[in-house]
């Protein structure tokens, strides 16, 4: 139930990712940043087909790269506009 967490924080600091619970997607111009296990972060928008799994969706100039990641893996999110203490 780690993407549970995910959601609530998520929801919590920015009122967004609320895909559990029924709410929109975040506005284009969010970010959301996952610390996964390993301890990598990952820092992009999340793409609509998310649900069975987080998809990160990364831009540059034309191109895009989508990026899966198990809600497992993921150990905390924050969005763009969240101030990390």
């Amino acid at each position: 139930m780690r993407h549970a967490r995910c959601y609530a924080m998520t929801w919590f600091l920015g009122g967004i990712l609320g895909i559990a619970i029924g709410q929109p997607l975040p506005a284009e111009d969010q970010l959301l940043t996952v610390r996964l296990a390993s301890g990598r972060d990952f820092t992009a928008h999340v793409d609509a087909r998310t649900q069975e799994q987080l998809w990160l969706r990364f831009s540059s100039g034309g191109g895009n790269i989508l990026r899966p990641i198990a809600w497992e893996r993921i150990v905390i999110c924050w969005t763009s506009s969240a101030v990390r203490g």
